[in-house]
């Protein structure tokens, strides 16, 4: 197993998963490639029937970095919700599943007072930024 030296990490990336299984592992290879290594990711899977669960839980039991949300479906608005409440960074970015980003991504976090929780967006190569 992969494990993070960080005992608190520096950026939760928040990722709703439903019947994504294809395209996973290109967007979590993205993900824990990442230059800033002190990640958490959240995987919320929003009942997925196609066999994203088990994708899911295969990569938590290898990179530590990884959790795994298991819900019933809700849509996309309530996973993210639901990841951003688990996040445990000051920092919180979202990525879709079938989204990868490059490997400089969360370095790219906006320079907000860590006082403050930071959300941004990934998707579809628009970046959204604002403070909570």
């Amino acid at each position: 197993m992969i494990q993070s030296n960080a005992a608190q990490p520096k950026v939760s990336i928040v990722v709703p998963v439903y019947n994504s299984k294809q395209y996973l592992a290109r967007c979590l290879d993205s993900l824990l490639g990442q230059t800033v290594s002190e990640i958490e990711v959240v995987l919320v899977d929003d009942g997925s029937t196609d066999g994203s669960s088990l994708t899911c839980d295969g990569w938590a039991d290898i990179d530590s970095r990884i959790r795994v949300i298991h819900k019933e479906n809700g849509g996309l608005s309530d996973a993210r919700n639901c990841g951003a409440l688990a996040a445990r960074a000051p920092y919180i970015a979202f990525v879709d599943s079938d989204d990868s980003v490059d490997l400089d991504f969360c370095e790219s976090k906006p320079r907000a007072p860590i006082s403050q929780r930071v959300m941004w967006s990934m998707s579809k190569m628009v970046a959204s930024f604002s403070t909570i």
